[in-house]
């Protein structure tokens, strides 16, 4: 009997390897047939190709391959109709309509041969029917249409992601729902930055192991906290306040996570720890790069900044969702915006001046530096985030601050003009 031709577009290449691994074992079968890969496509244009064609029976796409657009994967499946689809959210409510199988990005084998059974055929995979359910209803109660996620990375180096992840996701709230997740694993800080209670966490979160949406919405109801006027559509969700915690999050419940939080908010921001670049590094920072929609790089722009930033995007698998923020600049012996362009061949999206002075005030009162006032870097934070939010109008004014004038000046003065 003829093979079943595939063609893989996975991205990551650990769930590559256990995808090929899968449907490469003798007894896995699609109506009798084994299987057989053909092609594995790291592209949106080689998954377009693969479809249109008839080289392969069958293409097998991840949806978060290179951040591929979801109205994209919508198209892709109509043409085609030889789409399988794998998802950290399979039943999210994005996926009830699709016209092609959509599973799990770990797939059992019955589940895969379904899928790819039912592609064959020209349709999508059943679904059960939420709606009915008196345990899942079939959205979630306050559903966003299109979710971005945003990750703020930087070469490992304490090089300011947290300064810049807690400002952006702070003005991203003036203007939308927009939600702050300290996805740094090692050391979380963004209670600090914003005066949060770390007995509200990710990691309580992890431990209620919620399931359906309702419970989704009852548990992060529970544990995310107000950012603060005037972002008030903005929440944060503090990290890792314990080492001891840690083991609560996993890779499938950050999954699970982020895909619930996609549900619910407009904007998605992760405060990373600054790895994930090798596979070396633990599972969660890596699916923040795969998962973000766009990868913040937080650069230094001088001689050891440079090269951490070199070293560390060196297979630039996530390149064409990466742009760079040049942070602590106008010192001396910096490189400029142009020569770290044509270095790391990548775009700079914002210059942050160098305002020490500005970033402990603004720490020390607990609110992110785009409320400081006289801060440095709150105009270009700002300037970025209103093109982060597709350029709406996006008004913050500082923190109003009661001038305290110098001692001399507060002593009371007598008639004689001396001090009493």
């Amino acid at each position: 009997m003829e093979p079943l031709s595939l063609a893989l577009a996975i991205g990551d290449p650990r769930e590559e390897a256990a995808l090929l691994s899968l449907v490469q074992e003798p007894s896995f079968r699609v109506d009798g047939r084994p299987c057989q890969v053909r092609g594995l496509f790291d592209s949106a244009r080689d998954v377009s190709a693969a479809v249109a064609g008839d080289a392969v029976d069958v293409v097998v796409v991840a949806s978060t391959l290179n951040a591929i657009p979801f109205e994209r994967l919508v198209d892709l499946a109509t043409e085609g109709r030889r789409l399988v689809v794998v998802a950290p959210d399979p039943l999210a409510s994005r996926w009830n309509a699709f016209p092609a199988p959509v599973v799990g990005m770990q797939p059992d084998a019955d589940s895969l041969s379904e899928a790819l059974r039912q592609a064959m055929r020209g349709r999508g995979v059943a679904r059960p029917d939420l709606s009915t359910s008196t345990t899942q209803p079939a959205t979630p109660s306050s559903t966003i249409a299109t979710s971005e996620v945003f990750a703020v990375t930087s070469g490992y180096a304490a090089e300011g992601r947290s300064t810049v992840a807690t400002a952006l996701a702070f003005a991203l709230g003036v203007v939308a729902e927009t939600v702050l997740v300290d996805a740094d694993l090692r050391a979380g800080t963004i209670e600090f930055a914003l005066g949060l209670d770390p007995g509200r966490n990710m990691c309580l979160l992890a431990q209620q192991e919620p399931q359906d949406p309702t419970w989704w919405d009852a548990a992060l109801a529970a544990e995310l906290q107000p950012m603060g006027a005037p972002s008030t559509h903005g929440v944060a969700l503090t990290g890792v306040t314990k080492p001891s915690l840690r083991p609560w999050v996993t890779l499938r419940f950050f999954e699970q996570l982020i895909a619930a939080l996609r549900e619910r908010y407009r904007y998605v921001v992760l405060d990373t720890s600054g790895s994930g670049w090798s596979a070396d590094d633990s599972a969660v920072d890596r699916l923040c790069l795969r998962l973000a929609d766009r990868v913040l790089v937080v650069v230094r722009p001088d001689t050891q900044g440079v090269m951490i930033a070199q070293r560390a995007i060196r297979e630039r698998s996530h390149a064409p969702r990466m742009c760079l923020l040049l942070n602590q600049a106008g010192l001396s012996g910096q490189y400029s915006r142009a020569e770290i362009e044509a270095e790391l061949r990548l775009p700079v999206v914002a210059v942050l001046p160098a305002d020490p002075r500005g970033v402990a005030e603004a720490r020390a009162r607990h609110r992110p530096v785009v409320c400081q006032p006289r801060c440095r870097l709150a105009p270009p934070l700002l300037a970025l985030a209103r093109r982060l939010c597709g350029g709406q109008p996006l008004a913050l004014e500082p923190d109003g601050l009661n001038e305290v004038g110098p001692w001399w000046r507060r002593l009371a003065v007598g008639a004689a003009g001396g001090p009493r």
